[in-house]
């Protein structure tokens, strides 16, 4: 019994530490997405604009099978755009929650001063979140 007991130990163990290990990078990686969406975002609409142009440009010269080809990467930024910039919003709206709980604990802890820095960075945060899912809804 008992040399059962400690590998069950042992097994749940090293799973907890892998999972935590799997947690550490799940969080760096959505961190980096959420930094990093809206420049995601703003470089698929440039290829979406340029591949457009150019399936324009096939299209007038009769060169069907280029056109379609450069439609499709058009189509295909422009939905990488899109999702990067819901990527970026959502990143946006959970920045202002954070801020605003920081805000809060820096009230109940009696640093107002702080307090106000938090709450002010959450405001800017949920307006700028704001304007994106206006922007999106378009």
């Amino acid at each position: 019994m008992g040399w059962f007991s400690s590998l069950g130990n042992r097994v749940s163990s090293r799973l907890h530490s892998l999972g935590q290990k799997a947690s550490g990078v799940i969080k760096k990686g959505v961190k980096w997405a959420g930094e990093h969406a809206e420049a995601v975002a703003k470089g698929a609409g440039v290829v979406s604009k340029i591949a457009g142009g150019l399936a324009t440009g096939s299209a007038a010269l009769g060169l069907e099978p280029f056109a379609a080809g450069f439609g499709a990467v058009a189509a295909g930024a422009k939905g990488v755009q899109k999702v990067a910039e819901v990527v970026d919003t959502g990143y946006k709206a959970g920045q202002a929650v954070h801020h605003g709980e920081d805000a809060l604990r820096a009230a109940r802890g009696g640093h107002f001063v702080r307090a106000y820095k938090e709450g002010k960075q959450a405001v800017s945060k949920g307006q700028q979140a704001r304007k994106q899912i206006e922007k999106l809804r378009k």
